[in-house]
């Protein structure tokens, strides 16, 4: 998982398959941000998906494994916690 927040893209972590993780975003050069996921070793890539980060607010994303046509709502579940 990965974050682009206008000025550059940088690793968020990784969510395996089937799990959950959270990640929390400092200091962001944006609140507008993109997040981007790729399966492992380079495969399938999922979004951009654009979320509008706001304090102390958790902003839930949910990415599945699905076809690459479908992007904006992939059919593993990578909720994303608090956000800030």
């Amino acid at each position: 998982m990965s974050l682009a927040d206008g000025t550059a893209t940088r690793a968020l972590g990784t969510v395996l398959p089937g799990r959950s993780e959270r990640f929390v975003i400092a200091a962001p050069a944006s609140h507008e941000v993109d997040i981007l996921a790729r399966q492992a070793g380079g495969g399938t890539r999922y979004g951009p998906f654009h979320i509008s980060l706001i304090a102390g607010a958790t902003v839930p994303l949910t990415i599945r494994d699905g076809p690459q046509d479908r992007p904006a709502s992939p059919p593993a579940v990578a909720p994303f916690g608090r956000l800030h």
